[in-house]
């Protein structure tokens, strides 16, 4: 299993082991390789002698044997980590419970996962009403709990086999297929969460000439969030505006969204996810969508005004079992706002709220005074009976209840959607569609139900 040790003195995985677990084959065991770093300023620095290899034992997954060593370093609270793994086998679903739990308790502590390969077996029950837990819904959990999750390609490859692999100096051989194995994992993680996770490398030029490597989740045509992978040591000083950043690389990106604060590094700011144009007409036009999707933003008191909550923005769809709205309370009651300020949450959805979910919201509300909720829907949803008692019960409880207008529309166009450069263009009967579903919405919530 093991071959001569680094030079740091850790032990590193000989080669043989390494591309029987991280090539296309199907491998018993599971190999989890780990690397962490701490934040220092506005860069993510490696803490040497945290980094590593393990496998799994035989009552012990391999990532809960990794929480285990986590535990043992008693990382410093008072500061930021990120622990990356690369591993033979995605999570299963109770491991991601684990890792989301863990999360949940170790707010200093944020995690990537890059995986051979998705591990496809369920087991066990959500309760004896359900249908079994899916590794599907791991992976959303722990999505949804802030973990990155990609497929390794050729790049996670290459790192692995220079960092913790005893090459003996060998240069990494792709082995045969590598190209379509990668593809196709991809595109059945991107089913699974919603969006594509393809991964590119970005080259962050601010004016002063300094780089700063990012990655790029992108969707089907390669936007998307970009997070910091690599970047100096000493900030990247942009003043405002900041014409001379520009984004290079094959994904096309542009400088969509890189414009920063001043004296901060431009690439704090969040270059989110973004739902591609297709899918924003399909869902937010009059057509009767099966999904729905809900964009969101979260601002905060400052004075007599809102001010935006850089990093809380974005947006999701319903899940199998869960309905989108349920999907962002469990998303806003992960972030843990700050009960001594003043919070507004608004959400553009493509169908109103069904009575279960408004009476979740309304006892959400209940119980978090410091929240206020405004809800654009495109449209009204009708499919069940009571959605006049639900949309009035959220009214009364504090909620705004607007349908969405030409205004609403184009915001989300500007803000969530991955619109190229493209201007919106209103669908046919857009007009009619917004005055006929306002004057229903009107009716429901003046009528009392009597």
């Amino acid at each position: 299993m093991e071959d001569n040790p680094a030079p740091t003195g850790r032990t590193l995985i000989n080669v043989k082991t390494f591309k029987d677990n991280f090539g296309i084959t199907w491998p018993s065991e599971t190999y989890l390789c780990y690397e962490v770093e701490v934040r220092e300023g506005d860069a993510w620095a490696p803490v040497e002698e945290l980094q590593g290899f393990l496998r799994n034992e035989v009552l012990c997954h391999a990532e809960l044997c990794f929480l285990d060593r986590v535990r043992s370093w008693r990382l410093d609270e008072g500061k930021q980590y990120r622990l990356t793994c690369y591993i033979s086998w995605s999570p299963c679903h109770k491991c991601a419970q684990r890792l989301v739990e863990f999360l949940g308790e170790n707010r200093h502590v944020s995690l990537r996962i890059f995986a051979a390969r998705i591990y496809k077996k369920s087991d066990g029950y959500k309760n004896i009403y359900t249908k079994p837990y899916t590794y599907e819904d791991g992976l959303r959990k722990l999505r949804d709990a802030g973990a990155q999750l990609a497929i390794m390609t050729r790049d996670e490859l290459q790192h692995c086999w220079d960092t913790f692999v005893g090459n003996r100096g060998q240069p990494f051989e792709p082995w045969p297929n590598l190209e379509e194995h990668i593809q196709t994992e991809s595109q059945e993680l991107e089913s699974i969460l919603g969006f594509t996770l393809r991964l590119e490398r970005l080259a962050l030029v601010a004016h002063e000439g300094v780089p700063a490597v990012l990655e790029l989740y992108g969707n089907r045509e390669g936007k998307g969030r970009v997070s910091l992978l690599a970047q100096p040591r000493r900030s990247l000083h942009c003043p405002r505006p900041c014409p001379a950043v520009t984004a290079m690389g094959e994904s096309g990106m542009g400088t969509r969204g890189l414009s920063c604060g001043g004296s901060v590094s431009c690439a704090r700011t969040l270059l989110r996810t973004l739902m591609d144009a297709t899918t924003f007409k399909d869902n937010f036009s009059h057509r009767r969508a099966r999904r729905t999707y809900l964009c969101y933003e979260v601002e905060v008191r400052e004075g007599d005004t809102w001010a935006p909550v850089e990093g809380l923005q974005g947006f999701l769809r319903n899940q199998v079992y869960r309905h989108a709205e349920l999907c962002f309370l469990d998303r806003v009651r992960f972030w843990n706002l700050e009960e001594g300020r003043q919070y507004r949450l608004t959400c553009y959805i493509s169908w109103s709220p069904c009575p279960d979910c408004a009476q979740e919201l309304v006892e959400f509300l209940g119980n978090n005074n410091h929240m206020r909720l405004r809800i654009f829907a495109a449209r009204i949803y009708t499919i069940v009976g009571g959605h006049e008692d639900g949309l009035r019960q959220l009214r009364d409880a504090g909620a705004q209840l607007p349908i969405m207008t030409m205004e609403e529309l184009q915001h989300c166009w500007d803000t969530f959607v991955d619109n190229q450069g493209e201007p919106f263009e209103p669908w046919p009967n857009l007009v009619e569609h917004i005055g006929t579903a306002s004057q229903e919405l009107e009716n429901i919530l003046r009528n009392q139900g009597n």
